[in-house]
């Protein structure tokens, strides 16, 4: 119904990613002078409550947990000669950090809730982190390459390649250690995949296929025409996109 929050910077600083969680609280990574990165929090009203600035690690991304007690921060660092992707835990009523992870010459891209853990994603292979910094499991890639990617609420869904162009591979789920659910060998072109709750979408070049977690087909969807991509709704809905219109599917 309006502008609730306006976020300006100093010159020459820019703004690295914003993330709201399901509250409507807003994680804001960005550039700052004499640190390598700053993250403000700001609650459901778009109040300022909680900001941290980085010495000592690049900033790459951060979201409030769901509980809206935490802010969990994505950073880049180096940890014994090698690169490592870190998890960082702050409690919102605390200066220090709570809990922390290094994962080893792993460059997360992103990260999302899997269960009560979070995954992060690399072009190589998934990790899972709970809450509390430890690693509850992962999966790696195999030489495969990864082409698309969706989180689900207790599972994320991968689309694997063999090749780094092409369409022959494999979609699989995940459950939040890292075990397998469900697999799909798939040779015709896959445009894209989403999921939400317990659903996942696979948009191909003129189908769509409804699958719960563990890839049991449960509806399927013809002639899509010219449409590209696909947004799978909680109550196993998806909304099915083209280059001008767009249509919800209810199976």
């Amino acid at each position: 119904e309006g502008t609730q929050l306006s976020l300006s910077l100093s010159e020459g600083d820019g703004y690295i990613s914003a993330r709201l969680n399901s509250s409507g609280w807003l994680a804001v990574c960005a550039e700052k002078s004499g640190y390598k990165g700053a993250v403000t929090v700001y609650n459901g009203e778009q109040e300022l409550i909680y900001e941290v600035d980085l010495s000592s690690q690049f900033v790459v991304d951060a979201v409030v947990t769901e509980d809206c007690r935490f802010a969990l921060l994505m950073t880049y660092g180096e940890e014994n000669g090698a690169f490592c992707t870190n998890l960082v835990w702050y409690d919102l009523s605390a200066e220090e950090p709570v809990a922390s992870v290094s994962l080893p010459n792993h460059v997360g891209f992103d990260m999302g809730k899997i269960g009560e853990c979070y995954g992060s994603i690399s072009s190589q292979a998934v990790a899972f982190v709970g809450k509390d910094g430890s690693t509850s499991g992962g999966y790696v890639f195999g030489g495969q390459y990864l082409q698309d990617y969706a989180f689900g609420d207790d599972f994320i869904a991968l689309f694997l390649t063999r090749y780094q162009s092409g369409s022959v591979g494999t979609v699989l789920t995940l459950d939040s250690q890292g075990n397998v659910l469900g697999v799909l060998d798939v040779s015709d072109e896959i445009l894209d995949i989403d999921a939400a709750g317990d659903h996942l979408a696979v948009l191909q070049s003129n189908t769509l296929v409804l699958y719960t977690c563990d890839l049991t087909e449960y509806s399927r969807l013809s002639d899509t025409s010219y449409a590209s991509h696909v947004l799978m709704a909680e109550d196993g809905s998806a909304l099915v996109i083209g280059g001008s219109s767009a249509w919800r599917y209810l199976p």
